[in-house]
This record gives structure tokens, C-alpha cells and sequence, in this order.
């Protein structure tokens, strides 16, 4: 019966620290305010095998690799399932529809992918059993 008891007092003692502290000052004005990190992004990766080196396939040279760094590529699906495989499978399919992203000055900065309308991944009707 010691140890919870122990780990009880430690609990409240740190819910007692927490709350009894004194308030965090407001951010400087003068100091330059962090910009806010995006979570959602996967970091760049520094080394990349295929950037810059000659590409092959069954050993027949293709070309030489090179990675386009500012180009966002975006698929449309409704589900959240396998992403991967959806790229894929539009990418494969000749009539998935492709639609390129292009800024002020007319530069490509991304690729969207979306499947024929007619191999759309239907979207769920009801979440709940009493909406069924």
C-alpha cells in the first residue's frame, strides 16, 4: 500500500506545482517570434541516392535523375487508407485525371492526381450505427 500512496503524493505534488506557478511572461516585442513549425511535412532529406545519378531500368540507361525539390505532388481521395497505393494505381491508370499547379510566373510547383470519377473511392455514407 506504500507505493500508491507514494505515487499519489507525487501526482497531486506536481498538479500543485503546475498550477501554483506563476504565469509565463508575455513574448518580448523587440525578440523575433519563431516561426510556427508545419508537422504535417515530412523534413527534406539531405542525401537522396537517386539525385543527380544515372537511372536504370533492366539495365538500359534512362537518363540521368534529378529531384524536383519545390514541386508538391497531391493526390484527391476521400479515404485515408492506403495513399501509396492510390498514387500508384492513378499514376498507372491512362485515364486518371492530372492537373498541374503553376504560380504567377508560370513555373510548375505541383502535380495533382485524381482517378477517373468512375474509380473514385466511394465516400462512407454513415460513420455512426444509428445513421445506417
Amino acid at each position: 500500500m506504500v507505493v500508491p500512496k507514494i505515487g499519489a503524493q507525487w501526482a497531486i505534488k506536481k498538479i500543485a506545482d503546475e498550477v501554483m506557478a506563476p504565469p509565463t511572461p508575455p513574448p518580448d516585442p523587440s525578440e523575433p517570434a519563431a516561426a510556427p513549425q508545419q508537422t504535417h511535412q515530412a523534413p527534406v532529406e539531405e542525401y537522396d541516392e537517386f539525385d543527380g545519378e544515372l537511372f536504370e531500368v533492366d539495365g538500359d540507361v534512362v537518363g540521368t535523375a534529378h529531384r524536383m525539390r519545390a514541386i508538391g505532388v497531391y493526390l484527391v481521395s476521400d479515404s485515408h487508407g492506403n495513399l501509396e497505393k492510390e498514387l500508384q494505381d492513378c499514376i498507372e491508370d491512362e485515364e486518371s485525371r492530372r492537373y498541374f499547379i503553376r504560380d504567377k510566373r508560370g513555373r510548375l510547383t505541383g502535380v495533382v492526381f485524381a482517378p477517373h470519377p468512375d474509380r473514385m473511392p466511394s465516400r462512407a455514407e454513415a460513420l455512426r450505427a444509428d445513421e445506417i
